[in-house]
């Protein structure tokens, strides 16, 4: 088994009590969700700290800019494990209370 572990973060985008939800394209080849609702964010790059790496996928696929709130989960998610597939290992890093400038 090919196992591969990402780091990613997440954020929950709240803007007037609603929270902001992103359809992964189908043609983004390196996606884990594709087709799939989901919340912004994405994988960390190597060196990149985890902030700046939330802020960078924010604004890579929203165009927003956002101050970020303290983290409300940190968890793991494993992806094809059972199956015996090639898999993913994420650590996701979810932020709460983000508000657009």
């Amino acid at each position: 088994m090919n196992v591969k572990l990402f780091v990613a973060t997440k954020a929950f985008i709240n803007y007037k009590g609603k929270i902001l939800i992103l359809r992964e394209s189908t043609k983004y080849s390196d996606g884990t969700n594709s087709g799939k609702y989901d919340v912004v964010g994405g994988r960390v790059e190597p060196g990149q700290k985890f902030d700046e790496s939330l802020l960078r996928e924010i604004k890579e696929e929203t165009g927003l800019s956002v101050k970020l709130g303290r983290p409300f989960y940190v968890g793991d998610q494993r992806l094809g494990v059972s199956s015996g597939k090639s898999s993913g290992h994420f650590l996701n890093v979810l932020r709460s209370q983000t508000k657009s400038n």
